[in-house]
């Protein structure tokens, strides 16, 4: 088994197993440190995904407020009829109205 590891490894970092002879444990080290720098994501990467998630997000968000929005506009939707949506959504423009203005 260590042996199809130093293969692996060999192969990628680019580096030639030794006929068959062991490896230091510092080539080793050397091989794995190398293995992994390549197998991390870099700096460029992350910042892209925190790009996609980030308008994900926003995406959701923006879906589920037009969502409630088509909602209130219908008075003919079951959650229009409900007295506790009703209520529910009176309560939520309350405390809008109010964080709204204590930012202002």
């Amino acid at each position: 088994m260590i042996e199809s590891l130093q293969a692996k490894l060999a192969a990628d970092t680019g580096v030639r197993a030794k006929n068959g002879c062991s490896e230091s444990i510092e080539d080793l080290e050397r091989q794995l440190q190398a293995y992994f720098e390549r197998s991390a994501p870099g700096d460029a990467q992350l910042a892209r995904r925190s790009i996609v998630l980030d308008e994900l997000r926003s995406r959701v968000i923006d879906r589920v407020v037009d969502r409630i929005l088509a909602d209130w506009a219908d008075p003919n939707s079951p959650s229009a009829r409900s007295a506790l949506a009703q209520q529910v959504m009176e309560r939520l423009a309350e405390r809008l109205l109010a964080e709204l203005q204590k930012t202002t």
